[in-house]
């Protein structure tokens, strides 16, 4: 229950959360070397593989080998990373109602369809659906963090209260 929800609601939560934010706090990154724009850019350019190609693959294929789908270490090598926040909220937001169209044309035999991830093993299409609603709270939660942290330093002796 609520991943749809959550999909559908993931670009307006990071817009809300972010859009207001000056933007050395966007592209200042944590101790984990990712800022709020690397974590964007990195939701913004999993769609169409992770979610949109890997559901395609699933409908398509009979039981189809999924293709693991690693992360440079600095995720920075991605293109959109060098266009205007602004600009890279709109294409997450467009890829996402573009993912959001196939999720909900799918049938409950088609999300029931079953693949192979190289790493993961068996796999449905429902379960890329889930996975990808928890990987979006994921990091909405580290970007949370990367905004939160600075700031919680800067509390004094009232760091004591949460």
């Amino acid at each position: 229950p609520g991943t749809l929800d959550i999909l559908d609601a993931t670009p307006a939560t990071l817009r809300a959360m972010l859009e207001h934010v000056p933007q050395v706090c966007i592209d200042t990154a944590g101790a984990e070397g990712w800022s709020p724009r690397d974590v964007v850019v990195h939701l913004a350019s999993r769609q169409r593989p992770a979610l949109i190609g890997r559901l395609t693959m699933i409908v398509e294929q009979d039981h189809p080998l999924l293709p693991d789908i690693p992360d440079d270490a600095i995720p920075g090598g991605y293109s959109l990373r060098d266009q205007s926040f602004p600009a890279i909220m709109a294409e997450f937001a467009a890829v996402r109602t573009e993912a959001m169209t196939l999720v909900r044309s799918l049938s409950g035999d088609q999300l029931a369809r079953t693949a192979r991830h190289e790493t993961a093993g068996e796999v449905s299409a429902a379960d890329i659906v889930h996975h990808i609603a928890y990987h979006d709270l994921v990091h909405i939660a580290q970007i949370n963090a990367l905004l939160r942290d600075p700031i919680d330093r800067a509390r004094g002796a009232m760091r004591i209260f949460t």
